[in-house]
């Protein structure tokens, strides 16, 4: 069942209890990013964002979380302003070769003069428990998969 139609007790409950429920990141994080094209993640990143993204929200209420899918290509609607975000993903897929699942978690200025830095990770293959343990090393510093960059 949905958190969002789950009695209240229910929902609680569910982000109380489970695969990362007990995760607290470090303070340096500032904002988690999500993004992927629906339906075209795969099974694990859908279960991530679905079940183990909300219960990291709930423990982390500093962090930002920020989910934001991209509507496939062949997607037809009637409402026009879905249609264009269709048409839109469509010539970015063309543009890119693809788009890929990814997760960037951003992390505070360590000074006045600094911009946050990110840490990129493509999501495309990987279990729900890795995407997991992934987030974790990323937030850490110590993932050795994740693209970061600092900027300056």
């Amino acid at each position: 069942m949905s958190l969002r139609r789950a009695p209240l007790a229910q929902a609680v409950q569910s982000l109380q209890n489970g695969t990362g429920a007990n995760t607290v990141l470090p303070d340096t994080v500032r904002a988690i990013s999500l993004t992927y094209t629906y339906r075209r993640a795969g099974k694990h990143v859908d279960e991530f964002i679905k079940k183990i993204a909300p219960r990291l929200a709930y423990v982390n209420p500093s962090v930002e979380f920020t989910i934001s899918h991209r509507p496939t290509p062949s997607t037809k609607a009637k409402d026009p302003e879905l249609q264009k975000r269709a048409e839109a993903a469509k010539e970015e897929i063309a543009r890119q070769g693809g788009v890929e699942p990814t997760m960037t978690v951003e992390f505070h200025a360590r000074g006045l003069d600094d911009a946050p830095a990110t840490s990129v990770k493509v999501l495309r293959g990987m279990e729900t428990s890795r995407i997991l343990g992934e987030l974790v090393a990323m937030a850490e510093g110590r993932s050795t998969l994740a693209q970061t960059e600092g900027k300056a």
